[in-house]
């Protein structure tokens, strides 16, 4: 059986053939194999990287940070634990076991200390921290870490009257404590020709080149240095994993495995040093420079990019020549599609785990399709495979985008409907022309634009040139919140508190106006209010956990002699999370409808509904009128407009403000995946007919659970009236939820793929799908042991339902399922 210890130094994962039941989707017992041992039974907590680091930072007291950061980075990498998994063809990994927790002392220590003894039990995301692992910990981490990490930081340069309104008016999102910052993809056609051994190459000669006469150059010699340290770092890794390979093909029985052993062997000296010559040693590249950035530092939504066009040349190449089967670099591809879930989750503290429950945040989402920079479709075989990889694997990660466009052929449009229909909530759909009316206000060339990937959750990004990172000074209750503060004096219905403006008193304005203007002013202290917030986080990071290989990874950084961190990246998107902006929306329709244009309730009649949480007859009655009001995602152009004024006025209010860095102005993404539940367990009553502490609208821009009742179509063309054009939005998550039956059959997915083609005329961002019905996800609540493999569309990502907390279950059991196209 699978063998969990933490800390061996290096592991050979297998499997005995009876545990392994081959699902029939699933190609070989190669793959079967690999599911398994991807999946383990219980999650380990591990303290390795946080004694490795710790280590390294004893060691390099007085040095500059970003040298400090790359010598810690060299001791993690050539002392931490590898290992090889029965059958992979791939091999990497950044713990010691298969979904195992990784700690990052460096951004926070506060919440290990705190949560070491309930971290294996609580409910959602659970880790099992042993005895041993606790002790190290608390005896040689987290003293050494106090005062020192990014959120002390962060904390640090914070006024005092706005750090103490963390969890009251606004929170952190994953940036906080137990992650670096993220959201790219490298440029890896760049990376193929150069190769860790190239990019050092550029920095050593960057570095001789300098001129001391500069003032900037001492610190340019300061990054080039480190970037030197880390390419060494991450070459020697590679080769310990080819050492390991060879000694385990000495021991090798099986004829075909041993020659598959001493390939992986070679193909580990060779890449990622050097420039990768066949499809295999590319696939292997790719998924060691992803790793090596989250494995430094907590490098988050590191994406795979554009991996059916820069790897479509060595498939083809390798094919022509007969060096490889079709089959066998299906192989390569699914083994790809296994290895990615290992390493693709981060271990968070318990409030971000409810807000991110159960995502697989680290490492992720090969984009397909699209079109190539001259605007001719771009779908290719190896589109297709990755298509076939996702329906032969079928687990959560990687997360999976498929671009759209116009110009796309039916046989592609089609594959991708068909993987759609497996109900696993992937791949998200990206449709191009939305995002290129946005690209081209936003500064990006054609050419660039057209070279986007479809990134994280909702954004598009292009690729190996832009810095975004969103998860910062959020509205804590986001759009409802808003309302409620505007309607309450700035308090807060759940505690009383004063947290925003006293705009007035709403029940003596006599035109729906006035109370816009008024929800306006709010809006605008608030983000006024939390600004220093997203500020402090930036500067933390730049002055706390560089990350010399994101850096070197991403296009300018090396040509300026500057992190990524500080400025280096050529385009810089300064980013932030908003949610609820749909129950911000239903509750002016709602305020406008019944109280200034019907004049069926007062002003005075609504507050004291939501003051009192709609009790009593009056009450209720006054509930279901707000129900009833017109509501987001019916193409009713009455509730459309206001959500498209609210949502410019938040644009509006966050347009002030800069990047500290880069002086790029805000953009904003509509979505922060599940933490519309513990976001709305702060808001009280609002005029949509929400009750206290009801969840907000799931899904940044969809519409609110159960309220779309005019189908699919319906729901497109409300989301399209949003400003996708906008160069001030970078994205917003929308959740549609089919039955089976609505997608059974030739019939049923000819329709589907009209609909798709209906989003890319209607000139929409990222939507993405559920194809199951009420019946399964409540048989998997009470039976989950006959469900471990039930793959659901939770947020902006997919996840097995059973592992989520029985409150995020519910959630998405309450959104529609439409029964037809």
């Amino acid at each position: 059986m699978l063998d969990l210890a933490y800390d061996h130094r290096v592991k050979h994962y297998m499997l005995a053939p009876e545990d392994v039941k081959k699902p029939d989707f699933v190609r070989s017992m190669r793959i079967a194999k690999l599911r398994e041992l991807v999946r383990p039974p219980i999650n380990l907590l591990s303290a390795e990287r946080a004694r490795l680091v710790t280590e390294s930072y004893k060691e390099t007291e007085g040095l500059p940070v970003e040298i400090r950061r790359a010598k810690a980075a060299d001791k993690i990498l050539s002392e931490m634990t590898i290992y090889l998994m029965e059958g992979s063809l791939i091999v990497g990994n950044s713990a010691p076991t298969p979904m195992g927790g990784k700690l990052f002392p460096e951004l926070g220590i506060d919440w290990i200390e705190a949560e070491l003894d309930t971290i294996s039990t609580r409910a959602q995301d659970p880790y099992y921290a042993s005895e041993k692992v606790k002790a190290e910990l608390r005896e040689h981490v987290i003293p050494y870490w106090r005062g020192k990490t990014v959120n002390d930081v962060a904390h640090g340069y914070l006024p005092p009257e706005i750090a103490d309104e963390e969890f009251k008016l606004w929170v952190w999102g994953l940036i906080k404590n137990a992650m670096g910052t993220g959201h790219l993809a490298f440029d890896f056609e760049k990376l193929f020709r150069f190769g860790l051994g190239g990019l050092k190459k550029v920095a050593q000669e960057k570095l001789a080149a300098l001129d001391y006469q500069d003032p900037e150059a001492i610190k340019k010699q300061v990054f080039y240095r480190a970037i030197i340290i880390a390419m060494d770092a991450g070459i020697k890794w590679a080769r310990r994993y080819a050492a390991y390979a060879r000694e385990l093909a000495q021991q090798e029985k099986d004829p075909q495995r041993k020659q598959e052993l001493e390939m992986i062997a070679s193909n580990c000296e060779w890449v990622p040093e050097n420039s990768p010559r066949t499809f295999w040693e590319g696939v292997q590249a790719v998924w060691f420079l992803c790793l090596l950035p989250n494995i430094s530092g907590a490098g988050s939504g590191i994406e795979f990019g554009r991996m059916d066009q820069y790897l479509y040349p060595l498939y083809k190449k390798d094919i022509e020549e007969g060096r490889i089967t079709k089959e066998f670099a299906q192989d390569i591809l699914e083994c790809f599609w296994c290895i990615d879930n290992c390493d693709a989750y981060l271990a968070f503290d318990k409030d971000v785990a409810s807000r991110y429950a159960y995502f697989p945040m680290a490492i992720s989402i090969p984009t397909v399709g699209g079109q190539t920079p001259d605007g001719r479709d771009a779908s290719n075989e190896l589109s297709h495979m990755m298509l076939d990889a996702e329906m032969n694997v079928q687990l959560a990660a990687p997360e999976f985008s498929a671009r759209i466009h116009e110009k796309m052929p039916d046989e592609y449009l089609h594959h991708v409907a068909e993987v759609i229909r497996l109900g696993t909530g992937k791949p998200k759909i990206f449709a191009d022309e939305g995002w290129y009316d946005r690209a081209l206000k936003m500064g990006y060339t054609i050419e660039e634009a057209r070279n986007y990937i479809g990134a994280f959750c909702a954004e598009s990004s292009t690729v190996g040139d832009t810095y975004w990172v969103p998860e910062n000074g959020i509205v804590f209750g986001g759009g409802a919140r808003l309302i409620e503060l505007t309607m309450n004096h700035g308090k807060s219905l759940m505690t009383g508190e004063q947290l925003g403006l006293d705009v007035g008193d709403v029940t003596k304005f006599s035109t729906f106006d006035e109370f816009m203007a008024a929800f306006k002013k709010e809006v605008d202290f608030v983000i006024n209010k939390i600004e220093p917030t997203r500020q402090a986080i930036h500067l933390a990071h730049a002055e706390v956990a560089p990350n010399p290989f994101t850096s070197a990874f991403m296009n300018d950084c090396l040509e300026r002699g500057l992190d990524w961190e500080k400025g280096g990246a050529r385009h810089y998107r300064y980013g932030a999370f908003n949610m609820g902006f749909t129950c911000a929306g239903n509750s002016l329709a709602a305020i406008k409808k019944l109280v200034y244009d019907d004049k069926v309730v007062t002003m005075e009649e609504l507050v004291n509904a939501c003051r009192t949480n709609f009790e009593g007859k009056r009450g209720e009655e006054i509930r279901q009128l707000c129900l009833n009001a017109p509501k987001w995602g019916n193409d009713d152009d009455y509730v459309d407009a206001l959500i498209r004024e609210a949502v410019l006025i938040d644009l509006d209010a966050h347009q002030p403000f800069t990047n500290p860095f880069s002086k790029t102005p805000s953009t904003i993404t509509f979505d922060i995946l599940t933490s519309h539940l513990p976001f709305g367990s702060v808001v009280g009553a609002t005029p949509d007919g929400r009750k206290n502490g009801d969840p907000l609208n799931e899904g940044g821009v969809s519409p609110y659970q159960g309220t779309d009742s005019e189908g699919p179509t319906a729901v497109l063309k409300s989301i399209a009236k949003l400003p996708w054009d906008d160069p001030r939005v970078y994205g917003g998550v929308l959740n549609i939820k089919f039955s089976r039956n609505a997608l059974a059959g030739e019939d049923n997915l000819t329709r589907f793929m009209a609909l798709l083609r209906t989003w890319c005329d209607l000139h929409g961002q990222e939507v993405q799908f559920n194809c199951i019905d009420h019946e399964t996800l409540r048989d998997a609540q009470e039976h989950p042991d006959q469900h471990r493999n039930l793959l659901i569309r939770v947020a902006g990502y997919s996840s097995y339902f059973v592992e989520l907390d029985r409150v995020v279950q519910d959630d998405i059991i309450t959104r529609t399922v439409n029964e037809a196209v």
